[in-house]
């Protein structure tokens, strides 16, 4: 029986004799437990990676993690119960990570607090098991050595990994663009400025420090409460949601203030509508060579898992 060793090397093992399969670093990744009605997905990555939300391959939202790797991406729609969600993370330098959860049934009564509780302990078990597992199978696929029989096996698979760090990169960078310039969160420059447009006059700066005002009183009033009563499990959650109502107005407020100020750098609406419209070509543009890597990447990963698959 021919001897297999192994071991960790990096790419330079393509000019060597022996074959070695190089190693990556991948974007760590966890995810808050999910729940039916939730309108957001929190959790925590590599600081400033790109997190999507997608369900059946629809992006239900996207963002930037925070420097301290948390993130909290708003959605278009609901979570449905039962339905399975898809949190990919990439950044530029590391290799893209996703896996698949399935929202689970919240309760929201006191009598069943506990098997709540308990559902959302073995979600979290589940994710992070998720997590290592993916780990292990790709520590295990970068760092397996083989004898030179191999050589011409081991040595594609370090030629699809080359492509696929280099495709990674060109991915991460146009999503940096993406990002920081056409609103691709938005579904592009022109949809989030009509957007924009549209919550600038639909809202007051006065509106919404009202509601702030409110979800502050709610907050106390719940909080005393839960002092009151630590067992009452409903008002913890209404605790919980009051404060994340506070957030949201909060944001909201940041968003009024920042889509004012940039109407007002236009010098009016159509102005800033315009604007907006010149950029739609390139982010079209970018949008679809995005898409195009994508495929590339997405193939590149299947040819590699199948060389991997013909090793002895």
């Amino acid at each position: 029986m021919k001897k297999i060793i192994l071991m960790s090397v990096g790419l330079s093992a393509l000019l060597l004799s022996s074959p070695v399969l190089a190693k990556s670093n991948h974007v760590s990744l966890k995810v808050n437990p999910i729940t039916g009605k939730q309108t957001s997905v929190k959790g925590k990555t590599t600081k400033l990676a790109t997190i999507k939300v997608l369900h059946n391959k629809a992006l239900l939202g996207k963002g930037i993690a925070s420097k301290r790797g948390t993130f909290k991406i708003t959605l278009k729609a609901p979570i449905k119960n039962g339905w399975k969600y898809t949190i990919q993370a990439t950044k530029k330098g590391f290799a893209a990570k996703k896996y698949t959860v399935t929202a689970l049934y919240a309760s929201t009564k006191a009598d069943k607090a506990h098997y709540q509780d308990e559902i959302h302990d073995l979600q979290n078990m589940i994710v992070s098991l998720q997590s290592q597992l993916n780990d292990l199978k790709n520590k295990q696929s970068t760092t397996t050595v083989v004898n030179s029989d191999n050589a011409q096996i081991a040595n594609t698979w370090l030629a699809y990994e080359k492509q696929i760090n280099a495709l990674n990169d060109q991915i991460s960078s146009i999503n940096n663009q993406l990002e920081d310039q056409l609103d691709a969160d938005n579904g592009g420059p022109l949809k989030a400025a009509e957007a924009n447009v549209n919550f600038y006059r639909t809202h007051t700066s006065d509106s919404i420090n009202k509601e702030i005002s409110d979800s502050q009183n709610r907050i106390s009033e719940a909080q005393e409460k839960v002092n009151k009563n630590p067992d009452d499990y409903q008002g913890q959650q209404d605790l919980e949601m009051f404060k994340d109502d506070l957030a949201d107005y909060q944001n909201q407020l940041k968003r009024y203030d920042q889509i004012s100020s940039n109407i007002n750098i236009s010098g009016n609406v159509d102005n800033y509508l315009n604007n907006a419209k010149s950029k739609v070509d390139e982010y079209n543009k970018l949008n679809a060579e995005e898409e195009n890597l994508s495929n590339q990447f997405d193939e590149l990963q299947q040819k590699q898992a199948a060389v991997l698959n013909s090793l002895p």
